[in-house]
């Protein structure tokens, strides 16, 4: 390692690169190792770039989710492969790709190896953990790598073709830690134990695995999310960007679903995050999705979530979960205005619910 920081520092590419040694981040999954061939000098970085860091100072975030999933704790001089990228956590941080390496002591977004500048922070979790850049990537024909180059090679558009029987399951909710992954994990635990089956993505975020592996876990036979398709985040990135990915994902996963099978998609954040809002204001996507779930941590949040589906994206919501359905107070609550919600909880599997709202 100690070889590729004194080249980068007379700005040489290294071609003396072990890459067994060297820690990826989640964010970095879909780049096969075979396409790393040398480091680079810096420069202004762009969305996706790959860059190795050290970290400078711990912050907020001490653990590192590594490309399978793991967590790995971080030290002051920890070295890792994140991507640049943006980010939006209103429980967190909201970062963006940083402007310039003038100074190459920049922020750590995310566990999952996110990299950038901080705009803002949530005052209940501390000051963001800085990284100082210590070299980018190059391939075999000494092209930046950027994971957008990478991914799943899906066409981006496939109509829904009833014939084939496979319903579409879409979680949204109120904002972050909403539970809507518990949810979306719960679903299609309720599934597949009922012997239907179900693959699973989350649709956007900040590159994350335990989400997606909260729903393999939970019996889903295929899981994929948006660094799948080359994407270390989705904040920010084009409405043309996002509804591709969409149907690149739906394409994918109905191709992974038999007939009479499940796909279950996550949205991240609360449905007034820029890209959940969009996603459920595209009436060619909402057309395709058969049942909408909204979760909540209390009855405002959800009659709100559910008025607003229904006034904003002529959508109607068929279910309610989340820390809600830990409250009978709460449930209470909703049902004096929405008196025939199913409600029904992210954390016990409640069959029934499950069953009457899904299964045809």
């Amino acid at each position: 390692m100690n070889q590729i920081v004194s080249d980068k520092q007379k700005g040489l590419p290294s071609t003396n690169l072990n890459i067994s040694l060297l820690r990826f981040s989640t964010a970095t999954s879909c780049v096969p190792k075979t396409a790393i061939v040398r480091t680079a000098a810096l420069r202004k970085p762009a969305f996706g770039d790959m860059a190795l860091v050290r970290v400078v100072s711990l912050g907020g975030l001490v653990n590192l989710e590594q490309e399978h999933g793991q967590r790995f704790p971080l030290f002051v001089g920890s070295e890792f492969v994140g991507v640049f990228a943006n980010r939006y956590a209103p429980d967190q941080y909201e970062g963006v790709v940083s402007e310039s390496l003038d100074n190459p002591v920049i922020e750590m977004l995310n566990p999952g190896g996110t990299l950038g500048t901080v705009l803002n922070r949530n005052t209940s979790i501390g000051e963001p953990t800085k990284v100082e850049v210590l070299a980018f990537f190059q391939d075999a024909n000494g092209k930046t790598i950027n994971t957008l180059d990478y991914g799943l090679a899906t066409p981006a558009r496939l109509l829904k073709n009833k014939q084939e029987d496979k319903t579409l399951i879409v979680i949204t909710g109120s904002s972050m830690n909403a539970g809507k992954s518990h949810t979306a994990k719960i679903i299609v635990y309720g599934l597949t134990q009922a012997g239907k089956s179900v693959v699973a993505g989350k649709i956007t975020g900040t590159a994350a695995k335990k989400d997606i592996l909260l729903m393999q876990a939970a019996g889903a036979k295929t899981v994929v999310d948006f660094t799948s398709f080359g994407f270390p985040s989705t904040y920010k990135i084009s409405e043309e960007q996002l509804t591709t990915l969409f149907w690149r994902m739906y394409t994918h996963l109905n191709a992974q679903c038999p007939k009479g099978g499940y796909i279950v998609l996550e949205i991240a954040d609360g449905v007034l995050e820029e890209e959940a809002y969009t996603l459920l204001s595209n009436f060619e996507i909402t057309e395709t999705i058969d049942h909408l779930v909204f979760s909540a941590r209390d009855a405002l949040s959800a009659f709100a979530g559910v008025c607003m589906a229904k006034e904003e994206f002529d959508m109607e919501i068929v279910a309610v979960s989340g820390p809600i359905a830990n409250s009978p107070l709460a449930i209470r609550e909703l049902h004096m205005l929405l008196p025939d919600m199913p409600v029904f909880h992210n954390q016990i599997l409640d069959a029934k619910t499950i069953e009457t709202v899904f299964i045809r």
